[in-house]
């Protein structure tokens, strides 16, 4: 079920409130019970035989933990119970993501032709999967184990972040269900969270779903036909908008959903956009991820303890790792690749300006052209992220570089896309972003003068008035009105 639907906007969602709002009468445990329910409800919707994957995953990783709990005193058992925890976590992962590309590798390196069967990915697994990796990691680690099933279940299937995030930390989440202190329905945090929900739904169903019109032609024609100079601009250019407005619009709308029923959830982005390095890029964008790159692979393989040689291989090994767990394909791994190229030679950087003492490289007329490049870097990995094959990505990558067909940029399918995604990266790179609005981030930006600052703080910064009311009630408008040709969240894939 999609959050953008009418489905859960006018049927699960009331009725889940009113559920959990009668359940709080009967204490925490009761209110925690009922919002587990409507999370396995909401998963089973999709596809009522994956319950039992997602059950049988919680429940063999809840008996880790509380096996893990109970050993902590015989550190070899221990070691072997948190390996058999990880290879359980990954053998479910490998099969269901891995194993048709696997076995078509396989095949063409055989010669053979075999008739691969599809197996259908079942949603969100790459999410709660990791989420119970670093669980059962942790608790090896020295973390408390959870005592209570109902608890994990909840940390596990809680329907706002089951899908496609954020990866929460056990220690952001179960301590709210412990406590059960800010559980519940409250004015203030039902204004925010709607308000969170509202822009959330007008980034995916107005923005990024409009900006796949002039992605998506490019990119599913490229498979045959090589597109013109024009089009290959603005096909990597609008498909970097509309990944950035689709995936933080589904997070915004999954951050307020938890505020509505009292539940705190982690902040997923932060203006990728406005990162001044691929560094500072990866700080920014899908904060969750990489937080669980940097501490359950980059730091075990050694981090930058051992010199900048295995730093710098630690970095690609942790992005190619990373750009799997996105998808099962060579697109991906190339896409990881590349940004751990991009990190390693970002830290030798580093490490080169502060070795001369360089000080004109922080001098702020330097802000905007770091700004620049860093998109630019970014953006032509999305173009290894989003093509269907090499082929895709070399016939549109080609046209780039001026090998294609040069068309007038005033054509109207052109000029249209070209408004749109100019107006759009004006707005991402100057503006606050969703969380800065609503006061969960201070407004700050590195492009953006102190005066400009004020303006944004007076004018920009969310309020529950009556005339913020006012505009959120049109731009919710503006978006069911526009939901009947409604896309699948492009995050739902991985």
């Amino acid at each position: 079920m999609l959050f953008c639907s009418y489905g859960f906007l006018f049927i699960f969602l009331p009725l889940t409130l009113v559920i959990y709002r009668f359940a709080s009468w009967f204490g925490p445990r009761a209110t925690i019970a009922s919002l587990t329910f409507a999370s396995l409800v909401f998963y089973g919707l999709w596809n009522p035989p994956y319950l039992l994957l997602l059950a049988v995953s919680i429940l063999g990783n809840f008996a880790c933990g509380r096996f893990l709990a109970h050993g902590r005193f015989r550190p070899r058992r221990n070691r072997g119970l948190m390996t058999l925890g990880v290879v359980f976590n990954l053998t479910l992962l490998g099969y269901f993501k891995y194993a048709g590309f696997f076995l078509e590798n396989v095949e063409f390196l055989a010669g053979g032709d075999w008739q691969i069967e599809e197996i259908l990915l079942p949603l969100g697994i790459s999410f709660f999967t990791f989420q119970q990796l670093a669980y059962v990691v942790d608790v090896w680690r020295g973390a408390d184990a959870e005592r209570s099933l109902l608890n994990y279940t909840l940390f596990v299937s809680f329907f706002p972040q089951l899908i496609a995030g954020p990866i929460v930390q056990h220690g952001d989440l179960l301590p709210q269900f412990k406590s059960g202190a800010k559980l519940g329905l409250r004015s203030d945090d039902m204004a925010l969270g709607l308000t969170l929900l509202v822009l959330g739904l007008l980034k995916k169903v107005v923005l990024a779903d409009r900006l796949s019109l002039f992605a998506t032609p490019v990119f599913v024609g490229a498979a045959t036909d090589a597109p013109s100079f024009q089009e290959a601009w603005l096909a990597v250019i609008a498909y970097s908008l509309q990944l950035y407005f689709d995936f933080s619009g589904y997070s915004d709308m999954a951050i307020g959903l938890g505020w509505m029923f009292g539940v705190r959830l982690p902040i997923n982005f932060n203006s990728p956009y406005k990162a001044t390095s691929i560094a500072d890029f990866w700080r920014r964008w899908h904060i969750t991820l990489s937080n669980f790159l940097r501490d359950y692979i980059y730091i075990p393989l050694g981090g930058n303890r051992n010199g900048a040689t295995r730093r710098h291989i630690n970095l690609l090994i942790t992005m190619l790792l990373g750009g799997l767990w996105h998808g099962a394909g060579w697109t991906f791994v190339l896409w990881g690749a590349w940004h751990g190229l991009l990190l390693a030679m970002t830290h030798g950087w580093n490490g080169l300006v502060a070795r001369h003492q360089w000080q004109w490289t922080s001098h702020p007329g330097w802000l905007l052209p770091k700004m620049t490049f860093t998109f630019f870097l970014v953006m032509l990995g999305w173009l290894l992220f989003r093509g269907e094959s090499l082929e895709v990505c070399s016939r549109i990558g080609m046209a780039m570089l001026g090998q294609g067909a040069i068309e007038d940029m005033f054509l109207k399918s052109v000029s249209t896309g070209w408004a749109w995604s100019l107006a759009l990266l004006f707005v991402v790179c100057w503006l606050p972003n969703t969380q800065q609005i609503v006061g969960l981030s201070p407004m700050d930006s590195p492009m953006t003068w102190n005066s400009m600052l004020e303006w944004q703080a007076r004018w920009l910064v969310w309020r529950p008035t009556p005339l913020w009311a006012g505009g959120l009630s049109v731009a919710f408008l503006t978006a069911v009105s526009q939901m009947t040709r409604v896309q699948e969240f492009l995050y739902f894939q991985f």
